[in-house]
């Protein structure tokens, strides 16, 4: 799945800046449409050049503990894994 840069205009007016992973572009403006942000550009992103020192393992990590991440769950369980 790629990952996108994007900057967009949040619900408040602020600019917003992140990292998503969508399956397309399209996919990409409506997952963020639906958390209240209007896209103004984004970018492909490449592993280990987003711009962050050690994306790729931040990235893996982020996979790994989502899925125990469910409402609820207190957050040295979900990251007792890791």
């Amino acid at each position: 799945m790629p990952v996108f840069q994007y900057t967009g205009i949040g619900s408040a007016g602020r600019e917003v800046k992140g990292i998503k992973d969508a399956d397309s572009a399209k996919a990409l403006r409506t997952m963020l449409r639906r958390e209240g942000i209007f896209l103004k550009e984004f970018r492909e992103a490449k592993a280990g050049k987003a711009g962050m020192p050690g994306f790729e393992a931040h990235q893996k990590r982020c996979r790994k503990i989502a899925p125990r991440c469910l409402p609820g769950t207190p957050a040295p369980t979900a990251a007792a894994d890791l």
